[in-house]
C-alpha cells in the first residue's frame, strides 16, 4: 500500500476507491494502531512529494512552445506540484524563513538582556 501512495500523484482519497485498497476510516485506523505502517506512509507520502518537486522540470521541458491555454495549464500543473510538495515534505520543499539580523540591526536576546539589567548572570 505505501509503494502505491509513493508512486502515485493524485490524492490519497483516489486510492481508497480502488477495489484492492481499504476505504479512508479503514486505513487511518490501521496507521493509528500499527507503527511500521504508519512510519512506511510517511516515507511514501515524503517520496510523492519529491515526486511531485521533480516533476515541475518535466512539465516545464515538455514543449517549450507552450503558448497561450498550454502555457497557463503547464504553470497550473507546475504550482500545483510545488504547493503539494511544500505541505507534504516542508522541510525539503517548503518556505525556508531564515531569521537573522544584520550588522545595522543585529537580533536582540530580550530575555539576556534583561536578565543582565537585572543583575542576573548566565
Amino acid at each position: 500500500m505505501c509503494k502505491a501512495i509513493a508512486k502515485q500523484d493524485l490524492g490519497f482519497e483516489h486510492l481508497c476507491k480502488l477495489s484492492w485498497f481499504p476505504g479512508t476510516n479503514q486505513f487511518y485506523r490501521w496507521l493509528m494502531k500499527h507503527e511500521d505502517l504508519a512510519l512506511g506512509y510517511a516515507r511514501a507520502k515524503r517520496i510523492q512529494a519529491h515526486r511531485m518537486a521533480h516533476q515541475q522540470v518535466e512539465i516545464a521541458d515538455e514543449s517549450p512552445d507552450h503558448t497561450g491555454p498550454q502555457q497557463m495549464k503547464a504553470k497550473l500543473r507546475c504550482e500545483s506540484r510545488r504547493w503539494a510538495a511544500s505541505r507534504l515534505a516542508p522541510r525539503s520543499w517548503g518556505d525556508k524563513i531564515e531569521v537573522a539580523g544584520d550588522a545595522n540591526n543585529p537580533l536582540v536576546d530580550w530575555k539576556a538582556l534583561f536578565d543582565l539589567a537585572e543583575g542576573k548572570k548566565e
